[in-house]
């Protein structure tokens, strides 16, 4: 006999066209790269983060009709997680790109300030797979970091570098867009 949520899977509309939605933020999020910002601000993490993942869990739960439809306890902790992952997907991806887009065109508006700070970290977290190399820094008072290529961070390394110059500009919620930046002496 089928679980029951194979079933309900298979005949349920909603389900089916929320897949499609899904497959579509997917590709938005892959072409939307949005710009290299730093700040941090909890508006940020309530409207951006945790709203859309559960708002996106609710929907997809009342998709499927809840837990009940899942058998036993290992099912709805995969069915939870499972809701979770499909939620960033969707619409955490679509509130990453509006807030990319809202914050880009505010920073557009606002004058660009150049900011010397020195560097904290040189840090590499090299796999097989996925490969990290990050210049990290402090930015009022929050630990902030610029993703960059393997060659350039061993040049910086290799020179001794210590400070890096940004030039920013301040979009919403204490966000900053980084129009430039490099590292110096």
């Amino acid at each position: 006999m089928k679980p029951k949520y194979l079933t309900l899977i298979k005949n349920n509309i909603g389900l089916k066209i929320f897949s499609v939605f899904l497959v579509i933020c997917i590709m938005l999020a892959i072409v939307f790269k949005g710009p290299t910002t730093i700040g941090t601000d909890n508006r940020h993490t309530i409207f951006i983060i945790i709203f859309p993942i559960a708002a996106g869990m609710f929907i997809l739960f009342r998709l499927i009709g809840g837990l009940s439809v899942v058998d036993g306890i290992l099912g709805k902790v995969i069915a939870l997680f499972g809701s979770m992952a499909i939620s960033i997907l969707s619409l955490g991806n679509i509130a990453g790109i509006v807030f990319d887009t809202l914050n880009s065109n505010e920073a557009k508006i606002n004058t660009a300030v150049v900011a010397t700070m020195p560097i904290t970290d040189l840090i590499a977290y090299d796999s097989s797979r996925n490969a990290s190399y990050l210049i990290r820094f402090n930015f009022k008072g929050h630990k902030e970091s610029i993703s960059v290529e393997k060659d350039s961070l061993d040049k910086f390394q290799a020179k001794g570098l210590s400070n890096i110059k940004l030039t920013l500009r301040k979009g919403i919620w204490n966000h900053y867009v980084v129009e430039k930046w490099e590292v110096i002496e």
